[in-house]
């Protein structure tokens, strides 16, 4: 069950990623956008066998990095609405 779970919120991380524009991709652009969305496509579509182990290396090495630029794209957000900059 958990790992189905963790799978889910993987799906949901692309979907969102794969909803962003292409624009804002190219702007922060060294989130690597192309594999967070190709691995919600397999998620969803199960390509093939997917890898418990792969899945959870992704989990321990990249969420929480992925956190942190995700993060610093809300503080951009919010300084520059604080300070009215379009």
């Amino acid at each position: 069950m958990r790992k189905l779970a963790v799978e889910r919120q993987l799906e949901v991380i692309g979907q969102a990623a794969n909803g962003i524009s292409s624009e804002f991709r190219e702007f922060m652009a060294d989130i690597p956008w192309n594999q967070i969305i190709g691995l919600r496509n397999k998620l969803a579509h199960d390509y093939g066998e997917i890898l418990t182990k792969r899945i959870w290396d992704i989990v321990q090495t990249s969420i929480e990095p992925l956190k942190h630029q995700i993060m610093a794209v809300s503080e951009i957000g919010i300084y520059l609405e604080s300070h009215n900059v379009s």
